[in-house]
């Protein structure tokens, strides 16, 4: 993992795993060789000038990469404190909303998530699986795909098994929790958890 969200009182902390990543530093012995080349060498001066400048500018963006993956787990944090303190409850938050709280474009977020993992309540996720887009609830806030599938889960959990429930029939089950989502997304849903149709889920 890239980080550990370690509970700590009533807050978080962020504990970043950067140990095991070696540090990018110029060869002290290449650029001492140089530096003596150069000196007699106009040419091998504005290489040498140019070389150390590329390197030094790929190790300030490694450094800028990492400060940025810390401040977008921060932000996470303070969007998102049920799910790290229960590893349940994802709340909808998108890519857009964090980078303009941040000042970021989006691609940056984008690119400094991407293969990154943390350890949390919900044990070590991708990063990037805290990001979604909400579906909006009836009169009230936007609701996350990740909460609308424990939804489901739940519908099937008390499900008679001669009769278990249609998609048709958790569609209106959540609609009457003010979840409306088609049937389509239901059965998308439903097979992203894992769980067979009605007809496979009939116990005789």
């Amino acid at each position: 993992p890239d980080a550990y969200i370690n509970r700590d009182g009533d807050g978080f902390t962020v504990v970043m795993n950067s140990g095991f990543m070696p540090r990018l530093v110029i060869n002290r012995e290449y650029s001492e060789l140089l530096d003596k080349a150069q000196r007699t060498d106009s040419t091998l001066r504005g290489y040498v000038k140019e070389r150390s400048a590329a390197a030094q500018s790929l190790i300030t963006a490694v450094e800028e990469r990492e400060h940025t993956l810390v401040r977008i787990i921060r932000h996470t944090l303070a969007e998102q404190p049920g799910f790290y303190a229960t590893g349940r409850d994802l709340q909808p938050m998108s890519m857009q909303s964090v980078a303009a709280a941040l000042g970021l474009h989006t691609s940056t977020v984008s690119r400094a998530v991407q293969d990154k993992y943390i350890v949390c309540a919900a044990g070590t996720v991708p990063l990037k699986s805290l990001f979604s887009q909400g579906v909006e609830g009836a009169g009230g806030p936007s609701l996350s795909p990740a909460y609308i599938k424990e939804r489901i889960a739940a519908c099937m959990q008390s499900e008679d098994k001669s009769a278990p429930l249609s998609d048709e029939d958790i569609r209106t089950a959540l609609k009457m929790l003010g979840i409306d989502i088609s049937r389509r997304t239901v059965a998308k849903y439903r097979e992203s958890l894992g769980i067979a149709s009605s007809r496979l889920r009939r116990e005789y």
